[in-house]
């Protein structure tokens, strides 16, 4: 069995950030807006990324322990006999640290939001709710796991299996998952890029899809044709 290693997904805001506050600083009207939600995201980043990180690896430890449980099942052919070999306890320990995190992950996202300019894209309150609904869901589930009763019959062993896996799901994107929206670093940068031509606006997207899907590997991100002078000639034309 093979264990799936963490996504590192937190470092995808800093690497768009960075390709964001790159490009700009090649054009002289960029908007201290735009450094402003710039600056507030990578500093929410850093703060975030242990909370995520710890919330993954959560996340990879309830998946391992139901995929344990699979292998009984598969083995034995027995859904009650696997259920005998899960610990409910610990995957409803692991459920309720993520919550927690992501209670953790809310206060920041709050603060966040309030040291962004008023009209930026990723000011977006309403996420709160969204979060809190998906935070109280797995808390839900881990009293739900804390108080499971031992099946006493094949039904109901599938029934809880199936209900665990249906799990993993949840614990995998509490909180981690909340921090995937990063492009609305580029529509904070929009008007920036209007100044550019439309061979240069392109090229900084396809880098903030590279920086999104390169994840925490920002190394490779500038070509070395993209060069400030490329720039500079096009604003001379």
């Amino acid at each position: 069995m093979t264990k799936k290693m963490p996504l590192n997904r937190p470092r995808v805001s800093q690497c768009v950030a960075a390709v964001v506050m790159t490009v700009t600083s090649f054009c002289a009207f960029a908007a201290t807006d735009l450094e402003q939600n710039l600056s507030a995201v990578e500093a929410f980043s850093a703060r975030t990324e242990p909370l995520i990180e710890e919330a993954q690896e959560n996340g990879d430890a309830y998946s391992l322990l139901v995929e344990e449980v699979g292998d009984v099942m598969a083995r034995t052919q027995s859904a009650k006999a696997a259920m005998q070999t899960v610990d409910l306890s610990k995957l409803a320990a692991l459920a309720r640290s993520n919550a927690a995190l992501g209670d953790k992950y809310v206060s920041e996202y709050k603060a966040f939001i309030g040291a962004l300019a008023s009209d930026s894209a990723c000011n977006r309150p309403e996420s709160v709710v969204e979060f809190n609904q998906n935070i109280q869901k797995l808390r839900d589930t881990a009293t739900t796991l804390s108080t499971l009763a031992p099946p006493s019959t094949e039904e109901q062993a599938l029934e809880t299996l199936m209900m665990l896996s249906a799990n993993s799901v949840l614990v995998a994107t509490v909180p981690s998952m909340f921090a995937v929206n990063n492009l609305c670093m580029l529509e904070d940068a929009a008007p920036v890029l209007e100044q550019f031509g439309e061979v240069e606006a392109d090229i900084v997207k396809a880098l903030v899809g590279q920086a999104i899907l390169a994840g925490d590997d920002g190394d490779d991100l500038f070509p070395e044709a993209f060069e400030e002078d490329d720039f500079d000639q096009d604003g001379a034309n």
